[in-house]
This record gives C-alpha cells, structure tokens and sequence, in this order.
C-alpha cells in the first residue's frame, strides 16, 4: 500500500502541473477522482528516470473526511496494463464537502504509465463512520453548461438573491440522469438535495433551468411596489382585463395630503433595484404620471399661498389706510405720538424698504431622509421686530427627479437667533439633500401687519455638507 505524502511537494513544479481531468463517475461514491497529473524526471540523455503521480480527490459528501484508500491499474500507450497499485490518503486536515484535496501529494508509478483506471474502495469520515464499495461501477460525465446570456445576467443574479443572498451565480441549473449542475457551477450527484459547494438545496436551484424564475422574481417587486403605493392612495393603480396597470389620477389629488404621501414614496423609490426600476418605465406610465401630478400639485399649492399672500397684503394695506386716517385727524401733538407708537408696536420690519438680501443657505446631510437647513442674512438689524419667519422658496428649475421646490415650516418650527448686524434660522426637515434645489428664489416673513418676500439674487449658491 503506497501512501500518498512520500515525496516533497517542494520538488515538484506544481506550478507548471497539468492535470488530466477525468470525465468518469464512480457510482455511490461520496468522494471522485477529478483529476490527475504526472510528473517525469530525465536525465541528461532526455531519458527519463522517474515518474511520479498525484490525484485530486473531490468531497461530495456533506462530512468532513480524514481517509481515502483506493486502486489504480497502470496503462501504457498501447493500452496495456502495466500492473496495479494501492494507495491511501490519511490523516487528512479540514477535509470539508465540496473541497478538493491530494493534489500536492506524489507517489511512484511505472515509467511506462500514461493512463489510469481507478477506483475508490473506502473512505474514513471525521465523525468515525466510513463508506465502503460493495460494487465499483462507472458512469460518463455528459453533462454541458448551459451558461447565462449577458443580456439577461442581472435579472438572473437578482432572482438568485431573493433565495440565496450574495453568492454569485455562473449558469443555468443543468441536469441528467447521474448529475446536476447547481446555478454555482458546481456539479452534483442526482441523489444528492443539498449543493456541495454553496449548500444551497436543489429545490431551490432546480427553477433556475431558465428565464421564468427571473422574470416571474421581477413581476413580483413590481406589485409589491404598487401595493406600496396604493397603500397611500387607495386604488391609485389597478390592473386592467389585459393585465396592464392603469392609474387614478383622482386618487391623489382627492387626498388630504397628497405632497406629503408622494414624497414619502420619493424616498421609497430611491432604495427600488434599478431592474425593476427599468421593467416599470419599461411596461408602464407611472414614473410619468407621478411626475406630471406632482407638478401639477405643486403648481396647485403656489397658486393657493400667492393668493393668501395677496389677501393679507390688501388687508394690510385697509389697516393701513385706516390707522393713517385716524393720525392725521389728531392734533399734531397726538399724531407724533401716535407716530412713535406706530414704529414701537410693529418694529422696522414695518418700514423696511429693500426687498433683495445677500442671504446664505446652508444644507447639512444628517442621514438619507433628514437635512439641517440654516439661513443667514448679514448686516440687517431685526431686533425689536414684530414677525414670523416661514421658510426658504427654491428656484422652480428642477433636474431631479420628485425634487423639492420649498422648505416652508410653522414658525415655532425654526431657531432664531437675531441680533443687531445678522438674522438666522435653523431647522431639521425630513427631506432628502439630494432632492434641495440649487438656488433660492425669496425667504418668506410675515407680521400682524405686514407680509413680504424678501428676494435673494440668483447668482447665489447653496452649500452642501
């Protein structure tokens, strides 16, 4: 019995080995011969003096192994038996399912071998239980690959993930009546439910012969996507007798907060697989739809604050009209006191002139949803001012997609800090830095008696952290 570690693995130019690859399957083995090499020594004559062989034994079984013995019988080129000899691998270290091992492990052979007829007779698992061959019987490998087309890789490899997280797939699942091919590449005995090498069962491989289990994965999301959406608003997208989606545009814009739910949906969108992202662009006019409402509902609640805005400017203004009819009946003494009381009750604010402000925004990414905004006006004095402070209006250009145009709060809502030579307001908004405009068009003040919009020049830009 030759053992199978009697020569230095470092005198060999494993290198340079080129194994001769088996194509033969011995039946109810948990361990194949995959391969083998031989290695010559010659003298200076070219005349060679030794041969040597090593074998690559492949795990198929689902334990760890720690002894292989088995025979070969020599052939030369003719054919013809040169003898047989025994062999035995032991003592074998981390032997694990699905690995090879014996490559680097050489043995004497007859000068004359160029072939091999083998057999594994027993095998030693790490658990004490050992497998021996009652029978050795042969079958061929003729099992093809059945590789993946690159057109159709991604939606395969995102079916994949749905059942078997972050292992890379290579090929179809391929089968025959001996053997299978798990989509991983590895080939298995038919009996056996489990992958070797990725564990994953054939169960869930086997679906894997073709496109169907991608495309079936992918229409899937894509329900669960407008099941998301209807979740929001109610039958906003139904499917038709042809099993087409159709959309409710009164569903959204009959909502109590429609901008609201659609830039929650926004933020969903973003974390969509670009697959089906494109297979919804792709069969669908939904991308569009959301689109062409959200402007529209944009468009719908400027219109509404620019009314108000002009309603409480004309109020303002009777008030006005008013109280400077009242002072102008007095006598010259009242109306000069009613004068300093007029500026002392309402403030600056009141008679501020100007309407452009070199004003600074600054916004700060605090995670994926929420952003620190912060205004900052210089070299104006609001002390003493009677108002309120709402909010920042964007630019309407917009080149991303649901972008915000405003960031428009309650008043408690920002933190002033004034003093005699500069005004800021800071606040955290639950919008995404990446959907903020890139310029701002006006900062919005209100008082008791006074609204205004105080324009920013375009050419100033906002700052991103």
């Amino acid at each position: 019995m030759a053992i199978l570690n009697q020569i230095p693995t470092k005198t060999i130019p494993l290198s340079k080995a080129k194994y001769t690859k088996l194509d033969r399957y011995q039946v109810g083995s948990p361990v194949q011969l995959v391969g083998y090499f031989v290695y010559k020594e010659t003298d200076t004559n070219n005349v060679i003096t030794v041969k040597r062989m090593s074998f690559g034994f492949k795990n198929e079984s689902e334990k760890n192994i720690i002894a292989i013995r088995g025979s070969f019988t020599q052939k030369d080129a003719f054919g013809d038996d040169l003898g047989e000899l025994k062999y035995s691998l032991v003592e074998m270290d981390n032997y694990q399912p699905g690995a090879i091992q014996g490559e680097h492990l050489f043995m004497d052979i007859n000068l004359g071998t160029i072939d091999i007829e083998f057999s594994i007779e027993q095998v030693v698992f790490a658990d004490g239980s050992k497998w021996m061959a009652e029978t050795v019987e042969f079958i061929r490998f003729d099992i093809q690959t059945k590789p993946i087309e690159e057109a159709h890789f991604n939606a395969m490899k995102y079916a994949w993930f749905l059942e078997s997280k972050g292992f890379p797939i290579k090929n179809h699942y391929v089968e025959n009546n001996h053997f299978y091919q798990c989509p991983c590449g590895n080939i298995n005995g038919i009996e056996k439910e489990v992958c070797s090498l990725c564990h994953t069962p054939k169960t869930i491989a086997k679906p894997f012969a073709d496109m169907s289990i991608a495309s079936v994965a992918i229409e899937q999301s894509v329900n669960k996507i407008m099941d998301d959406f209807n979740q929001l608003f109610p039958d906003g997208a139904v499917k038709d007798s042809f099993n087409r989606y159709r959309f409710n545009e009164n569903a959204i814009l009959f909502d109590s907060t429609p901008l609201k739910k659609l830039r929650e949906f926004a933020t969903q969108w973003k974390g969509v697989n670009p697959i089906v992202k494109e297979e919804i662009k792709k069969t669908t006019e939904f991308v569009t739809f959301i689109e062409t409402l959200k402007n529209k509902l944009l468009k719908e609640e400027n219109d509404k604050k620019q009314k108000a805005l002009a309603e409480q400017k004309a109020k303002t203004k009777k008030q006005r009209v008013k109280i400077l009819s009242i002072t102008l009946a007095t006598l010259l003494g009242l109306a000069l006191i009613g004068f300093g009381a007029y500026y002392a009750i309402f403030g600056k604010l009141a008679f501020e002139t100007r309407n452009t402000y070199e004003a600074f925004v600054t916004l700060r990414r605090v995670n994926a949803t929420t952003t620190s905004v912060e205004v900052r006006i210089d070299d104006i004095n609001f002390t003493g001012s009677n108002f309120e402070f709402y909010g920042i209006v964007f630019d309407d250009w917009c080149t991303v997609q649901f972008c915000y145009d405003e960031v428009i709060l309650n008043p408690d809502e920002w933190v002033l800090n004034i003093t005699d030579s500069q005004f800021t307001a800071t606040a955290m908004v639950n919008l995404s830095i990446n959907g903020m405009q890139s310029t701002i068009k006006y900062l919005e003040f209100n008082s008791r008696l006074f609204n205004k919009n105080i324009y920013v020049p375009n050419e100033n830009v906002v700052r991103y952290y």
